[in-house]
């Protein structure tokens, strides 16, 4: 048990409690320039979880002529999802939908769901994907679009930064950034 831990509303309505009858809510009393901190320990520290935050990450293109063979072959990458311009439409399973794809798509799975905050392995991903540079500007130059998708799933809020290096790195290699946060 830590002595900093927050308490709970039952843990601090104990404190109050003792405080009342004259007895020290904790053993934990400093002196400091004659003020007095009293930092109290809490007797239910289970109440205090932290947020579990896993992420996954995914290289998607989408391109409005060339198929999605040539964009995989081009990249070097295996897509976990891919149909090409001018196709019938399907369904993930293969049931025929009506209508045609009107662009390619591509899904690169590149961080399969992973314990801790995305922008920690933003530096290792991006240096992965450099050597592609000239093809993600390519495909931009062609009228297609290219981004890393990041899903975050957490338990409660959460936040994060992109680093402005980060940030420069994805322009450079005409990457857009896309985060979705599920709780």
């Amino acid at each position: 048990m830590q002595p900093w831990a927050i308490c709970s509303a039952a843990d601090q309505n104990q404190r109050k409690d003792k405080e009342r009858r004259g007895k020290p809510a904790s053993d934990n009393s400093l002196g400091a320039g004659g003020y007095s901190i009293r930092l109290a320990i809490c007797s239910h520290p289970t109440w205090w979880t932290m947020n579990i935050e896993k992420f996954s990450v995914s290289l998607r293109i989408w391109h409005p002529t060339s198929a999605a063979d040539t964009l995989t072959k081009m990249l070097n990458l295996n897509p976990s999802v891919a149909h090409s311009v001018g196709l019938a439409r399907t369904t993930p399973l293969g049931k025929s939908l009506a209508g045609f794809y009107k662009s390619t798509y591509c899904s690169f799975s590149m961080v399969e769901s992973t314990p801790g905050s995305f922008t920690d392995a933003l530096e290792m991903l991006l240096g992965n994907l450099k050597p592609n540079e000239d093809n993600f500007k390519k495909i931009v130059t062609e009228g297609g679009r290219s981004e890393i998708f990041v899903g975050v799933f957490t338990e409660s809020s959460t936040g994060f930064i992109v680093s402005m290096d980060h940030m420069r790195t994805l322009a450079n290699l005409s990457l857009d950034l896309s985060v979705e946060i599920y709780y």
